[in-house]
């Protein structure tokens, strides 16, 4: 035994102290922890289960399987689930036409090129059904009051409507008027707003465009105008409007 091996020796038996580098090493591999494999994604575990005529449906109409639920035995992917996305995508595709239509027939906003007004008065409120605190939220029955009772019935012409959307309070528009200048007639003594949702679903309170059609049409034959139509949001498969009518 070698003097340094002799020193080792006395260092491990009465201080527990060792030198060996090997030792050392063998610990810390031993602390080291695997790395954790990759969970598999969810498209990696779910296997695609479809019967023949189901997948042949979906590769003609150029359904990807993957968003089809299966509703048949183990999750397996029916013609019937197909077809039930098919017609999904049928409905919204009636819808975007009915709306790019509604937008294409918008009633545009005229300016006073005949110098029918002497000025002009903004009145920006929302409109909420049970109406709010303050002035800025009004019930469409308060709204209707002030622009007959107030505006109208004292020269006032609606010159221009822009509903500006929907807000945690309720449906926020703007009005323009025009005051007459002496000697002209008012257009207008009444007005009307009507919201209802186009949509495919009519048993949900919504109501198509043909339903539309006779129900606003319904109005005219009173004598009723459209003075603005207007979409309030783009996009999807419902469509909320407002009518502003006028007589």
């Amino acid at each position: 035994m070698t003097e340094a091996e002799a020193l080792e020796k006395t260092l491990h038996d009465e201080l527990g102290v060792t030198l060996s580098e090997d030792e050392g090493a063998e610990e810390s591999e031993a602390e080291e922890e695997p790395e954790p494999e990759p969970e598999a994604s969810v498209e990696e575990e779910r296997e695609i289960v479809a019967t023949d005529a189901a997948a042949k449906l979906a590769r003609d109409e150029g359904i990807d399987l993957f968003d089809v639920i299966g509703n048949g035995e183990d999750g397996r992917i029916l013609k019937s689930d197909v077809q039930a996305i098919i017609e999904v995508r049928a409905k919204l595709a009636a819808a975007e036409k009915e709306m790019v239509e509604i937008g294409e027939h918008a009633i545009p906003f005229t300016p006073d090129s005949f110098g029918r007004y002497e000025s002009v008065y903004h009145y920006a409120r929302t409109i909420h059904p049970l109406g709010g605190i303050g002035e800025e939220i009004k019930s469409p029955e308060e709204v209707i009051n002030k622009i007959e009772n107030e505006l109208f019935a004292n020269g006032w012409e609606l010159a221009f409507v822009d509903p500006l959307g929907y807000g945690p309070d309720g449906l926020a528009c703007l009005w323009i008027f025009g005051k007459l200048r002496e000697g002209l007639e008012a257009r207008h003594k009444e007005i009307k707003h009507i919201q209802r949702t186009l949509g495919a679903n009519v048993t949900e309170g919504q109501i198509s465009g043909f339903g539309a059609d006779t129900y606003i049409n319904s109005f005219l034959a009173e004598g009723w105008s459209i003075f603005n139509a207007s979409a309030l949001m783009r996009g999807g498969a419902d469509i909320p409007m407002l009518w502003v009518l006028v007589r």
